[in-house]
């Protein structure tokens, strides 16, 4: 397994555990003979895909370059805002 800390100096989608937008550890995993698995975790441990290999990016190299890292946060993002609960909203009356 491959691992590399990235910084996002814009932030990207929050971690819904403790708010971090801003580190995250990229980790590459190879999953067949000729595919790798990418995907990103925040630093504190939360990783939306961590076992869903069917929500992560494929790479035949497995590569923590710019282009993969950019998929895998559009894929982060999307696993979160699809997984996270919304908090219920008060009835005003």
């Amino acid at each position: 397994m491959a691992t590399r800390l990235c910084k996002f100096p814009k932030g990207i989608t929050p971690c819904p555990k403790c708010g971090n937008s801003f580190q995250f550890n990229a980790r590459s995993e190879r999953c067949a003979e000729d595919c790798c698995e990418v995907w990103i975790e925040c630093i504190c441990g939360y990783g939306p895909t961590s076992f869903k290999p069917e929500h992560k990016v494929e790479d035949v190299w497995g590569s923590l370059d710019k282009g993969t890292l950019l998929l895998a946060t559009e894929v982060w993002a999307e696993e979160i805002a699809n997984n996270t609960p919304t908090p219920p909203t008060e009835d005003k009356k």
